[in-house]
């Protein structure tokens, strides 16, 4: 049902005012996801991106990942980005942008307009069009409907239980007291037989990984074995929400080798008292020296949620764009700052439930201390009613509650037009019949008028003809502004009167062209 021929799939790196990467936005199907560069996984400086097999979304880790259907996971519909070795590196290329490129050799395909691909009538199946008549994916960066941050930090994007990785040259296997098992059997084939559990082989960066959940109740023995002799890091972190906190253990040197094994037995109690790898050097069964972490952490789990914005102000602009003022929430318990800010407008009502369907226009990553005054210009608001809502996100990836929704009405513009004055502009105008003719153009409506100007003029008689050239445009006409227009014609000798019809076009606060028939003058 949504096979479909091409697609186009998009990844945006932010830079900060330094000019250093801030985010990394990725798609996925018909959303996004936003995380901080900080939190990436790079090479030599560049972000790293998984690309899913058969569906090409974009995903900032390997593993299975739920695609999304209405903005919630559905785990019978799974995206595969394994990172095994059998994948493709892809390099990126460096394109001009378009309006600059189109007559580049080797880039007028950027303006190809058509499908890339069969279109069969489907919108989920049909091909989609170029990257630049993609609409806001490629016109607002960072913005575009559907874009959401991941979630992802140290914190909260550990609360899957148990992760454990090595070195890629070491086999790693995690068993459970019910015999189940997640790592490679005696073929080479991965095994996952503990229910939510994963099997990570990421051999760009030489890592193997298990994940499996953890509720207290869990007991784990993790088995490290290899072919060769290595020393090989281990870096296991437990979220353990029964306790509410996170543990970080990091062994960096641990030898193994041919015949020698590590293990290392995971439950609540353990990670309390026993915290020694145990050492086989000749796999009988019986450990021959032991290994203590050299670094251990614990944090707090942080399931609470900032508190919502509820002072949020709207303000419509004379130039059409919406100032949205606030007040910072903080984080917990009104302190700190958040990580993030979403704003979404929608036609209707914005509630809790449909907040996901409302169209998201901006996505910001650096909300201020909690009680400092916060405000945002947003443009491109199209004419009409407009219900608009935010949340804040702080760094466990815990989202506010929505915060009071405030509407915006954004008016259009609406041009009418005086006659003035007819006058002989100088003596050499009246002896060629060149009358000046002065016009008052107002803007009547209630949003502004921008780029204002005469497109059409028509004459009775006929042989009554514009002299010279129409004038330019207004930059912008505020609602109640006027502005005076002189247009010159030529007059034919014993022409006692002539009539004219104008017509003139502006673009309003969204960027629409409007066009208004003016009455003659």
């Amino acid at each position: 049902m949504l096979s479909h021929e091409g697609d186009w799939e998009l990844i945006e790196v932010e830079l900060d005012s330094d000019g250093q990467p801030a985010r990394v936005s990725a798609s996925q199907h018909a959303y996004g996801k936003i995380r901080r560069w900080r939190d990436m996984e790079t090479r030599s400086g560049h972000p790293v991106i998984y690309v899913a097999k058969g569906s090409h979304a974009n995903y900032f880790d390997p593993g299975d990942h739920s695609i999304e259907l209405g903005g919630i996971p559905t785990p019978v519909a799974v995206d595969e980005t394994d990172g095994l070795a059998t994948g493709r590196v892809m390099e990126t290329a460096v394109m001009p942008l378009p309006g600059t490129a189109f007559d580049i050799p080797g880039f007028k395909w950027l303006n190809f307009k058509g499908s890339w691909g069969e279109e069969n009538g489907n919108p989920a199946g049909d091909a989609p069009l170029g990257p630049v008549w993609s609409g806001d994916r490629w016109n607002r960066p960072f913005s575009w409907e559907g874009l959401e941050w991941d979630g992802f930090d140290g914190i909260r994007g550990m609360v899957a239980g148990l992760k454990a990785h090595v070195d890629g040259l070491v086999k790693i296997d995690l068993f459970d007291s019910a015999g189940g098992h997640v790592g490679q059997d005696a073929q080479g084939s991965v095994e996952k037989t503990i229910s939510g559990s994963q099997y990570l082989e990421a051999a760009g960066i030489n890592k193997k990984a298990v994940i499996a959940p953890f509720d207290g109740s869990n007991e784990y023995r993790l088995k490290l074995t290899a072919d060769t002799a290595v020393l090989t890091p281990l870096h296991m972190t437990l979220a353990d929400p029964g306790r509410g906190t996170l543990t970080t253990l990091v062994y960096n040197d641990v030898p193994l080798g041919a015949g020698a094994t590590a293990m290392l037995t995971v439950t609540r109690d353990s990670i309390l008292t026993d915290l020694a790898i145990h050492l086989d050097s000749d796999n009988d069964g019986v450990a021959d020296a032991t290994r203590m972490p050299d670094q251990i952490s614990e944090l707090p789990l942080d399931y609470t949620p900032p508190s919502p914005v509820v002072d949020l102000n709207a303000e419509r602009l004379v130039n059409g764009s919406v100032r949205l003022r606030w007040r910072a929430p903080g984080d917990d318990d009104g302190m700190g700052s958040g990580t993030m800010y979403a704003i979404r407008i929608s036609s209707q009502p914005i509630t809790e439930d449909s907040w996901v369907e409302s169209e998201s226009v901006l996505v910001s990553e650096r909300p201020r201390e909690a009680g400092s005054d916060e405000s945002v210009d947003i443009n491109g608001f199209p004419d009409g009613k407009f219900y608009i809502a935010m949340k804040t996100t702080d760094d466990a990836g815990n989202e506010s509650g929505l915060s009071n929704v405030v509407t915006c009405a954004v008016e259009p513009p609406r041009l009418t037009l005086a006659l003035g004055a007819a006058y002989w502009k100088s003596y050499a105008d009246y002896l060629m019949s060149r009358l000046q003719v002065r016009y008052t153009i107002k803007n009547e409506g209630s949003g502004p008028a921008n780029e204002a100007a005469i497109r059409r003029i028509m004459t009775v008689p006929a042989e009554v003809s514009l002299a010279g050239t129409y004038p330019e445009a207004i930059a912008s006409l505020a609602p109640g502004q006027t502005s005076d227009i002189e247009l010159a014609f030529s007059v034919p000798q014993g022409l006692r009167s002539f009539r004219t019809s104008l017509s003139a076009s502006c673009r309003d606060g969204s960027g629409e062209e409007i066009w208004f028939g003016l009455p003659p003058g």
